[in-house]
């Protein structure tokens, strides 16, 4: 997998890959973006507890499901945190998460909505 850039603008909307060719899946893609936040929070709150196996699995399922929506910045980001942690790189999680909440405050449904 590619690095992720961590010197992206903020100001380029990410949109899902599949929105436009699979447009059926809007309500499912819709969904996914609003359980972003709690995502993030679930993931906070595992590595604040120390539990890095339940860490482990809520970072191997965003990797899937990330992808699987259209969104491969966060599969790549879920995939970077997992080898921080296999790596025992616990103090990258901190900049990794503040990673995902950049991302995460990108993503747009689609273009004609937000415009």
């Amino acid at each position: 997998m590619k690095e992720i850039d961590h010197n992206v603008s903020k100001a380029e909307p990410i949109i899902s890959s599949l929105i436009k060719a699979e447009p059926e899946l809007r309500p499912l893609i819709e969904a996914f973006i609003d359980r972003l936040p709690g995502m993030i929070a679930q993931i906070e709150g595992l590595l604040g507890v120390g539990d890095m196996e339940g860490l482990k699995l809520k970072l191997h399922d965003l990797q899937g499901v990330g992808g699987g929506y259209g969104f491969s910045d966060i599969s790549q980001l879920a995939d970077e945190m997992m080898k921080a942690l296999r790596g025992e790189q616990l103090n990258r999680m901190p900049l990794l998460i503040t990673k995902f909440r950049e991302i995460q405050s990108r993503i747009i449904l689609d273009y004609k909505v937000n415009k």
